[in-house]
């Protein structure tokens, strides 16, 4: 994203496209396009904003300086989630070298939108170079892993939780958990259990479970060595109350029948070994 009033009135004096689109290719990066905004903080606001949604990277150039009609900063750094200090301070710093103190006067920055990582660079060659080359291709793979969660969380693995009872904020983790293997693999299927609040036309006073959980984590660990998989599964095995979670059973895996089939499996698997006793109000 270039933010020039002059290229967003005569696109033919860009000059940063061709050098981000050639250092796209050599780092084997896709560049979906290239967006022309002029120096405007609703227009500037409003393009992060839509291409934060669907990008893993959005590099904004230009409008960095202490100029009037230099507004990217002003723009951007509201929408920011978490901002990422040490970007700004290493460009500086490198800047330094190269163009002595004029380095201080650029107001680089670079945070969050999302899971999208927006970079606020000076609209000049030589700075969306060094970007792209020496500082992105580190990062960017790297912010990646900490937004989604994959360098804890890989296919193949399982997380098991067991407790008397789920809390909600549990139940909440859980669920968290599986949507953040998910954001890699794009196919999840999750199942909730609850208690009932009536049975066989009572009301229930009392629920508990019973379960073999060495039965169950055998079956969960062959299940995602079989299908490659991650499985994430929270049980409560002991005295609940009408309204209490019973199971959360979240699948990740690379295809969508594979997901839902092994969190189907799973459900049979708990309904055919779970004893459960209820105990109900006396009818009145």
């Amino acid at each position: 994203m270039i933010v020039s009033d002059t290229v967003y009135l005569d696109p033919s004096r860009d000059q940063l496209a061709p050098a981000v689109r050639k250092s796209c290719e050599e780092l084997r990066w896709i560049l979906s396009h290239v967006t022309f905004v002029p120096n405007d903080i609703l227009e500037v606001r409003r393009a992060v904003l839509n291409l934060a949604r669907d990008h893993d990277l959005v590099l904004v150039c230009g409008g960095t300086g202490p100029g009037t009609w230099d507004v990217t900063i002003e723009a951007v750094k509201p929408l920011l989630e978490k901002e990422l200090p040490g970007f700004g301070e290493y460009l500086r710093a490198r800047s330094l070298q190269e163009v002595g103190v004029r380095a201080l006067l650029s107001r680089s920055i670079a945070g969050l939108v999302g899971t999208a990582l927006v970079t606020c660079v000076p609209g000049s060659p030589s700075a969306v170079e060094l970007v792209l080359r020496e500082v992105l291709p580190e990062l960017l793979p790297h912010v990646r892993e900490l937004v989604t969660g994959l360098k804890e969380w890989e296919l193949g693995q399982y997380l098991l939780v067991p407790r008397d009872r789920l809390s909600p904020r549990e139940l909440e983790l859980l669920y968290r958990v599986t949507y953040s293997a998910a954001s890699r693999y794009g196919c999840a299927a999750t199942f909730s259990g609850f208690v009932k609040r009536y049975s066989r036309g009572r009301l229930v006073r009392e629920f508990r479970v019973e379960l073999d959980l060495r039965e169950l984590e055998k079956q969960v660990q062959s299940l995602v060595r079989e299908r490659k998989c991650f499985v994430v599964l929270g049980i409560s095995t002991g005295t609940l109350r009408p309204g209490d979670p019973i199971t959360y059973i979240g699948v990740v895996a690379e295809t969508r029948d594979v997901a839902f089939g092994t969190a189907r499996e799973l459900l049979e698997f708990l309904k055919s070994r779970c004893r459960h006793v209820e105990v109900l109000e006396e009818q009145t």
